[in-house]
């Protein structure tokens, strides 16, 4: 499978284009602050509610629409050439919230497009797949694909 690469467009382009994705989960109307780390190789952008809760950016949080959840959302991008970028990882995880049990992961939504056709998984990871981590086992680790057969319409 080739690498699905894009050119983006500018920084607040992107934030804006994230913001209007998670509007409909956030419990700001306008959708969670995103903030973007740069490297020489790759750019992550990252969710919050204004405030960052640690270095990294899946520490980050914002507050959904349903009280006692959380989400983080990130996409990783990597650079190719000169104003092109490869989405390597596009990830929504939804917690659970308690003040006596404290977080706990409830729901992933990942995509990794990129995802090398050789590894064991590539068929389903490629495409939006969810993992249901409250689940009992085998389901947690299991790749739920979303799109399984679509992958070359992309």
């Amino acid at each position: 499978m080739k690498s699905v690469s894009f050119v983006l467009t500018s920084s607040a382009d992107r934030r804006d284009r994230i913001q209007v994705i998670l509007r409909p989960l956030s419990r700001v109307t306008t959708g969670p602050a995103c903030d973007r780390k740069t490297t020489s190789t790759y750019v992550v952008w990252g969710t919050h509610d204004g405030l960052r809760t640690g270095s990294s950016y899946r520490d980050w949080r914002f507050a959904t629409s349903v009280l006692g959840y959380a989400a983080n959302y990130f996409e990783i991008w990597n650079q190719l050439a000169r104003g092109n970028w490869e989405l390597y990882r596009a990830y929504l995880t939804i917690y659970a919230q308690d003040h006596v049990r404290g977080e706990a992961e409830f729901l992933a939504l990942h995509c990794d497009p990129n995802e090398p056709a050789t590894s064991a998984h590539s068929i389903y990871k490629q495409g939006p797949h969810l993992h249901i981590i409250k689940a009992e086992h085998p389901f947690p680790h299991a790749h739920l694909a979303l799109n399984k057969g679509h992958l070359s319409h992309r």
